[in-house]
């Protein structure tokens, strides 16, 4: 198939999807009708101060940013790798339509009906405080394991020979603009587009001079172990989860999601200019078969491994518990929820597509996520007359920029679980109770970190993306059971809930039964990955048992 038809194909049925399934949805969802719950406009006292209305444009691009991470970007090159870019591609462009899309929007939808709470409250308030345990003990473990693998990955690009010491400046760069950015729009009130045309501008300046950036890192910062860098993230995370957003995580984000627009935007015109040139078509095999000797069977790991890239329990939180709180008009809910994914699904094809224009041997050689995504974008942003070494330093930039904003908004949202769980909500002793949320939330990781402080981010891939489906077929369903009754069963969520939820669960099967036949024949070994995937089976099968007495 043609790379340029293939382009404007993903285009088209992305814009119907929006205008058309997208008002399906928001027509079933009640979202401007008299059951939701009213949303405060501009000019109300929030319950926290984090949480005052926000303008379209900065949370459109800092929920973008911020759901994005390294998912897109990993899954389908690791899944393409496995068993060919077709089967990848269709279920990026299903999957976002009609479940990854469907998800994010109706989670927001849900959260909007309940007064801004996040997903678990809403599960305490439906199924009780039993439920809210085992749903907020799964959130716990997925996002640690979220942070374990985006942690590693960043570490790694850190530590790289070619790009690493420049992509440690640029990043410092990044989150001292970000700092600059937050105090110039909430202190001195400065005209947002006058500041996002600096900020950006001064960005990419940043990425063009990267190795020749007049600020010498200090000695400590000449980590050369990946371990140390681990550790170094850990602590970043800390200190952002603790910051208030309107200071570090809500610029970071908005500059994020420029940074994402920008990449997306120039990918797909690299593709159309180097198809219609005929230097972008596909190379690497469209189909390898249904069995990959490393990662498994096609079904279900195809659609667990992508993960991100076509639907993500994480959304839901982001959705649930920070975007929500953050919508100045409940009509903005359709671009955020929706829209916002569909985004993330073009950055999933674009990054299919780096794949794609290579040979199997050359990604054998390459032998990595982020080596192939980085010769790739370099390849097709060279069409549109852009240096292939600047393509490297953004190509790498912009998986540094996802991860940080997914890293401060997973650790961010442990923290509130752990506040909400712990029965910690309210103003006094705010900072108390975020520096215990936040040591919380990172507890485990550090842990497993600790254990196993050299194992790549791709050891834990499958675990982390079998934990990230699991949830979101969970939430599905509890917006199921909560939509039930208004206009009968909802089939919108309730089939792609199902769906996701048995693709999680065999995922997880075929990742725990190898080990557990080691440990009865003997043979034991310690392994978080599938000792991690026993936990999260019993607990789904704890919250089922529950939401089906129900």
């Amino acid at each position: 198939m043609d790379t340029f038809v293939i382009v404007l194909m993903v285009i088209f049925l992305f814009v119907i999807a929006y205008r058309q399934y997208s008002s399906f949805l928001v027509s079933r969802l009640d979202l401007l009708g008299e059951r939701v719950s009213p949303q405060p406009q501009v000019g109300r006292q929030p319950d926290h101060p984090d949480d005052a209305p926000t303008e379209l444009p900065i949370l459109l691009a800092q929920h973008t940013s911020s759901i994005a991470g390294a998912g897109p970007i990993i899954g389908p090159i690791i899944a393409g790798i496995a068993f060919g870019w077709l089967p990848v591609f269709l279920w990026i462009l299903i999957g976002n339509i009609f479940i990854g899309a469907t998800h994010d929007f109706a989670a927001l939808a849900l959260s909007l009906r309940y007064e801004s709470k996040s997903i678990a409250e809403v599960v305490r308030h439906r199924f009780g405080r039993k439920v809210y345990r085992l749903f907020g003990f799964l959130i716990w473990l997925s996002l640690s394991a979220l942070i374990v693998v985006f942690t590693n990955l960043t570490a790694v690009t850190f530590v790289d020979m070619t790009y690493g010491k420049a992509i440690v400046k640029s990043s410092l760069f990044y989150l001292l603009l970000s700092l600059v950015v937050g105090f110039l729009i909430t202190r001195w009130r400065f005209l947002l587009w006058t500041i996002t045309g600096f900020a950006v501008i001064f960005l990419f300046f940043i990425i063009l001079k990267s190795e020749t950036l007049p600020f010498p890192l200090p000695k400590w910062f000449a980590l050369e172990h990946v371990w140390k860098w681990e550790w170094v993230i850990l602590g970043y995370c800390f200190v952002a989860s603790v910051l208030p957003m309107r200071l570090l995580l809500r610029p970071n984000g908005y500059l994020g999601g420029y940074f994402m627009y920008t990449s997306l935007a120039l990918g797909l015109i690299g593709l159309l200019i180097g198809s219609l040139l005929g230097d972008v078509q596909p190379i690497y095999p469209p189909f390898h078969g249904f069995w990959s000797l490393k990662e498994g069977p096609l079904f279900p790991m195809l659609f667990v491994i992508v993960a991100c890239g076509a639907c993500s329990g994480f959304h839901g939180l982001v959705c649930s518990g920070v975007s929500s709180k953050l919508i100045e008009k409940r009509e903005d809910a359709r671009l955020v929820g929706y829209g916002g994914m569909l985004l993330e699904g073009g950055v999933a094809l674009i990054t299919l597509a780096t794949l794609m224009v290579i040979s199997s041997n050359a990604a054998t050689v390459f032998n990595d996520p982020t080596q192939i995504y980085i010769n790739g974008l370099s390849h097709i942003l060279g069409f549109i007359g852009v240096n292939r070494d600047w393509a490297g330093y953004f190509a790498i930039l912009s998986l540094a920029t996802f991860v940080y904003d997914t890293l401060d908004v997973a650790t961010r949202i442990g923290a509130y679980l752990i506040q909400e769980g712990a029965g910690w909500a309210g103003r006094g002793g705010e900072y108390g109770r975020r520096t215990a949320g936040a040591l919380g939330s990172l507890l485990l990781p550090a842990l497993v970190l600790f254990l196993y402080p050299a194992e790549s981010y791709l050891a834990f891939w499958p675990v982390f993306a079998a934990a990230n489906q699991l949830l979101a077929g969970l939430t599905l369903l509890v917006i199921s059971k909560c939509l039930a009754g208004e206009r009968g069963m909802p089939l919108y969520t309730l089939i792609p809930g199902v769906f996701v939820l048995v693709m999680a669960l065999s995922a997880l099967f075929l990742l725990v039964v190898p080990w557990v036949r080691s440990v009865l024949q003997g043979r034991f070994y310690l392994d978080v990955a599938p000792a991690l995937g026993i936990i999260l089976i019993v607990v789904t099968a704890r919250i089922l048992m529950e939401i089906f007495k129900r």
